[in-house]
């Protein structure tokens, strides 16, 4: 199986910095679902003439204690 590799660019990074830990946690399992699949979460399309064919959307919710 190949293992993808995740960067955040710098400002993905800088507002990653800014979530508390629950959020940072909840990110971090979507990312490593991401590295193992790719075309992980629901696939984008063309839209209100913008076209994002090939993207896919994820959330990253935290359970509510």
């Amino acid at each position: 199986m190949t293992i993808w590799k995740v960067k955040l660019t710098r400002e993905a990074h800088e507002d990653f910095k800014k979530l508390d830990d629950s959020q940072k946690k909840a990110v971090i399992k979507q990312l490593v679902r991401l590295e193992h699949d790719p075309a992980y979460g629901k696939a984008l399309v063309k839209k209100a003439g913008i076209d994002l064919t090939g993207f896919y959307k994820l959330y990253a919710l935290r359970k509510k204690v």
